[in-house]
């Protein structure tokens, strides 16, 4: 996050995790109100999944908002379509429930994100509290 004396301006900061929360991609720099969908769509990442320079084996699970992505990209199904899979299903709802086996799975999964950051957060102080050191400075900073 960056302060100065006008206001508050935050950060969009992406990135990935192995199972054992050691990062293996993290990208900061766009402003905090640039949405998150635009910023992995520009970033390095998401220009080498259109080069193929992945295996086919490799995906990414991440949050809803990047269900437009599709492909090898994993995300949660909605509440809209949980919602019409139990309202479709009739009496045994089958569907319903394997969707929420499936969220609960992706879930299970992207904690490790979440506790790579709450680590991250938690060892560097300075990132505790907002600071009125220049923005270029801050991203140096959270990248370092």
């Amino acid at each position: 996050l960056y302060v100065n004396r006008k206001g508050y301006f935050g950060l969009v900061v992406q990135a990935f995790c192995d199972a054992v929360c050691r990062f293996v991609y993290f990208n900061v720099g766009w402003p905090g109100s640039t949405n998150d969908v635009t910023a992995y769509d520009q970033s390095s990442l998401r220009n080498k999944m259109r080069d193929g320079s992945f295996p086919e084996w490799v995906g990414f699970v991440l949050d809803e908002a990047y269900s437009s992505f599709g492909g090898t990209h994993f995300t949660p199904f909605t509440q809209n379509q949980l919602d019409r899979a139990y309202n479709e299903g009739g009496v045994e709802k089958r569907l319903y429930y394997q969707m929420r086996a499936y969220n609960h799975c992706l879930s299970s999964l992207r904690i490790h994100i979440e506790r790579a950051f709450g680590l991250l957060v938690r060892r560097w102080g300075i990132l505790w509290k907002s600071s009125e050191l220049r923005l270029k400075r801050i991203i140096l900073i959270v990248v370092v």
